[in-house]
């Protein structure tokens, strides 16, 4: 046998099994990574952030996610002042300092309304809930699976689409090829402007692996935005 017949073989063999992978695929893969057992659907959980932005604020939050009842629970607390958020479907109750009866300034202030609230909860089971929100219906997972660099790393990258009345951001994740971890990801609005964000670390809770640190930056010109550290998760007994 020629060594050049010899090289292409060894090439061949040795070409990485995920330049043949489909989207569908590659999710799978991460899903079976994050969440193996399939316990996302029924985690009930209480999680404990550290929040900070870049004009130096912060607050502590505590979420909690019930959700084979269909359950969120967002308590904010700042310098002086504690907010609840409470959903149970999509009936809303908010109080401020432990009072339903509030002014409208504080509610314009701190983003009240139901519409607002519903928003919050969509966004912190979206976030906590990935890969496996991505079989929600209405997701167009790209069957093309890219090779891409992301925060000076090489991925999988999964690109996401979303029926027009579930959303409209274009969305693309960064899958480690090795592990199948999901390792980062980034959205673009219709006007071009987006978002990134790395995860640093995970945390474990009932069998789901959910990112630890997440850090937020800017498209065009990598401004950091804000970062969520989640410092204790806990389990709630059913």
């Amino acid at each position: 046998m020629s060594r050049f017949i010899l090289t292409v073989l060894l090439l061949s063999y040795f070409q990485p099994v995920f330049s043949q992978i489909t989207g569908s695929e590659l999710l799978r893969k991460t899903i079976e990574y994050h969440d193996p057992e399939g316990n996302w659907t029924n985690l009930s959980a209480r999680l404990f952030l550290e929040q900070s932005r870049p004009n130096g604020s912060s607050r502590s939050s505590e979420v909690i996610l019930k959700n084979g009842q269909n359950y969120f629970k967002l308590i904010e607390r700042m310098e002086n002042d504690v907010i609840i958020r409470e959903l149970q479907n999509d009936s809303c109750t908010v109080t401020f300092n432990g009072s339903e009866d509030f002014s409208q300034e504080i509610s314009d202030k701190y983003r009240l309304s139901n519409d607002r609230i519903l928003r919050t909860r969509n966004y912190y089971v979206y976030l906590y809930g990935l890969p496996m929100k991505l079989t929600d219906p209405g997701t167009n997972v790209n069957d093309e699976v890219k090779e891409a660099s992301f925060d000076g790393k090489d991925y999988l990258e999964l690109a996401v689409t979303y029926d027009k009345d579930v959303g409209s951001d274009d969305w693309f994740f960064y899958i480690n090829p090795s592990t199948y971890t999901m390792e980062g990801y980034k959205f673009y609005h219709e006007n071009g402007k987006g978002e990134f964000i790395t995860i640093e670390g995970l945390s474990t809770i009932g069998g789901v692996k959910i990112p630890k640190l997440r850090q937020w930056y800017t498209t065009q010109d990598s401004t950091f935005l804000g970062a969520d550290d989640l410092t204790r998760v806990e389990l709630i007994s059913k």
